[in-house]
């Protein structure tokens, strides 16, 4: 490998891991070239520039998750029948993803699309790939219709907690039981009321469910969201209201609040 090919490769593997440990906010061109024992002038003999650099970067994730998912399918495939497997797996696909740099990489990038819109097809390139992976593992499985791309939108969504929470024994708790409930949902072709485990009721929440619709003792999620937010807001002001809160009073995982709504804005 040529010199210059060396210090492409070599960068573009150090922002990847910057970014993957430390997210976008922790990426700093002077400290990329100490790191790699360059300086910051052969970054730009490399890369016309910082978006051409993530974008680089962004190209060689969604060429690893691509392969990443090739291999995971493969060995899991066979193995997935029934709604506890499927749910045991998906946990742990989610934390698996808290260890992978690159997993966290394009996460990032989704955030910060605004700062960096040529990455766009890069990401839709990237989502269209896990889209297609639970795809292709629920060919073969009794699931309601739409669960796999269900799934696909969860598993984006449940990763940025997974790499802030991933060494809390609570959230692994909590994110074993919301990927039971999805499961037995989507099974079983939905789920009125399911049942709340030892860690709902010590922390006075159950997990994310797939409600019928046209259930008369229930709103869509959504709207019980936006209901709670109001009341608490009417209540006790807008200092008072918190993602915890709010899921709480609607009796749902704070995961919901994220799946329904980018942010608390």
């Amino acid at each position: 490998m040529k010199k210059a090919e060396e210090q492409r490769h070599r960068l573009l593997a150090l922002t990847i891991e910057a970014v993957g440990q430390e997210g976008l906010s922790g990426l700093s061109l002077r400290h990329l070239a100490n790191a790699a024992n360059l300086s910051t002038t052969a970054i730009f003999q490399n890369f016309s520039g910082k978006s051409d650099l993530m974008e680089a970067a962004l190209e060689r994730v969604v060429a690893q998750d691509h392969a990443f998912h090739l291999g995971l399918q493969s060995q899991v495939s066979a193995l997935l029948s029934t709604h506890v497997s499927f749910a045991d797996f998906l946990a742990r696909y989610v934390l698996l993803r808290a260890s992978l740099p690159h997993a966290r990489f394009a996460s990032e990038l989704l955030i910060g699309v605004d700062v960096y819109p040529q990455c766009r097809a890069l990401l839709a390139q990237w989502h269209d790939q896990r889209a297609a992976f639970w795809a292709a593992l629920c060919a073969n499985l009794d699931v309601a219709p739409g669960f796999a791309d269900l799934v696909a939108e969860f598993t984006v969504m449940e990763e940025f907690y997974a790499f802030a929470l991933h060494s809390d024994c609570t959230y692994g708790l909590l994110l074993a039981e919301t990927c039971r409930a999805l499961s037995d949902a989507a099974f079983h072709k939905g789920c009125g009321s399911p049942s709340m485990s030892h860690v709902s009721i010590t922390l006075n929440t159950q997990p994310l469910s797939i409600h019928e619709a046209g259930d008369a003792d229930d709103a869509p999620i959504k709207e019980q969201l936006l209901g709670e937010a109001v009341r608490i807001i009417a209540s006790d002001g807008l200092e008072a209201l918190n993602q915890r809160r709010i899921a709480k009073s609607a009796g749902v995982s704070t995961s919901a609040i994220a799946y329904y709504f980018n942010d608390m804005k």
